[in-house]
């Protein structure tokens, strides 16, 4: 491979690995969120270092979409960093939009749905008109469920 070969090669790839690695970093900003970082309270309330880390992702794939076009490069290193950045935005705009919106819309549990009690023991007749008795049930969560049936 000669000089000149080598230099358009280098000039050619530089956008596309620029663009692959803003999206792997807004990819990990969103992704370790909700694997990593959402367990810490600090961290979960606000995310301080996910934002950020997906910000910078996108405005390196952006920086290298734009130099794929002010660049002498192929088409396929254009369409490439191009649909990168795209993917990028993307992502970064559904994280925001969970942080920002769909977080808000999840109702705060309550004093009495987060306190776990102990039922009575009861026997209650199951739809074939056995008996069931929540003694049975001893060490498992149950969950029991009146409502008014066909009445």
């Amino acid at each position: 491979m000669t000089d000149d070969q080598h230099a358009r090669t280098t000039r050619t790839g530089r956008p596309v690995l620029l663009a692959l690695a803003g999206f792997a970093i807004t990819f990990a900003g969103a992704v370790t969120y909700f694997t990593v970082f959402a367990r810490v309270a600090a961290l979960r309330d606000f995310p301080w270092l996910n934002l950020p880390l997906a910000a910078a992702g996108v405005a390196i794939a952006l920086f290298a979409a734009t130099q794929a076009f002010r660049r002498p490069v192929g088409v396929g290193a254009k369409i490439a960093s191009s649909t990168l950045a795209t993917l990028s935005v993307l992502l970064a705009g559904l994280f925001a939009t969970y942080l920002f919106w769909i977080s808000y819309q999840i109702p705060d549990p309550t004093e009495t749905a987060a306190t776990i009690s102990i039922a009575p023991e009861t026997t209650l007749l199951a739809p074939d008109g056995s008996p069931v008795s929540l003694g049975e049930f001893r060490g498992k969560k149950v969950l029991v469920v009146f409502y008014r049936g066909f009445w």
